[in-house]
Parts: structure tokens; C-alpha cells; sequence
């Protein structure tokens, strides 16, 4: 049986925000700040997450595209660790980068 799109996108975000989540060093963060959208960050995943790691996870929704542009933008991306997009928005963010205009995107 197919796993519907919207819930195959949900899983792979979450997949998504773990490896990224494992990529930084670990005595970088003892709290970890994630910005997602409803549905990619559910409490039994981030749960098991900060069980198995040892971290506390604070995990903020949006709602909308421009929502979520804000809050990246706002303190120079500052406020998250991590951020969760859709693919339209990957598509933006990747746009910026290529550009070398996403100051939001800093060097760990």
C-alpha cells in the first residue's frame, strides 16, 4: 500500500531535521531550535529525539510560507538551529544560496 505524498513529505522532513540535527557537533547544543511546519516535527518523534541525544528540543510551527520567511529572516537566522521547508520553499532558500544572498545561513 502507497503512503499518501503530504504524509511521505512529513516523514521525509522529519528524516530530514534528524540528520541535520546529528551533523552539528555535540557539545553545540543543549537546546535545539527547530521552526517547522504542523506535522513535521510530531511530539513522539522529538521525544524519542531528545531521549536517544540528550537534548532539549523547542520546536516553534508556521503556518504559511511568509511566516516562516520571517522568522529565518529576522535576527539573521539566529532564533533556529534548524528549519524545516516544504519544496517550494527549498527551492527558494537554494535560489538564495546560489546567489550568495542568505545571510540567515551561517558557518558552524
Amino acid at each position: 500500500m502507497s503512503m499518501p505524498l503530504g504524509r511521505l513529505t512529513c516523514h521525509l522532513s522529519a528524516v530530514l531535521i534528524i540528520l541535520l540535527a546529528l551533523s552539528l557537533p555535540a557539545y553545540a547544543v543543549e537546546t535545539l531550535r527547530v521552526l517547522a511546519w504542523p506535522g513535521y516535527a510530531d511530539s513522539d518523534l522529538v521525544k524519542t529525539f531528545e531521549k536517544r541525544f540528550d537534548v532539549h528540543v523547542e520546536v516553534s510551527f508556521v503556518g504559511s510560507g511568509d511566516v516562516l520567511r520571517e522568522k529565518i529572516s529576522a535576527n539573521q537566522g539566529g532564533d533556529f538551529d534548524i528549519f524545516a521547508a516544504n519544496t517550494a520553499e527549498m527551492q527558494h532558500y537554494i535560489r538564495r544560496m546560489i546567489r550568495g544572498n542568505m545571510p540567515e545561513i551561517r558557518e558552524m
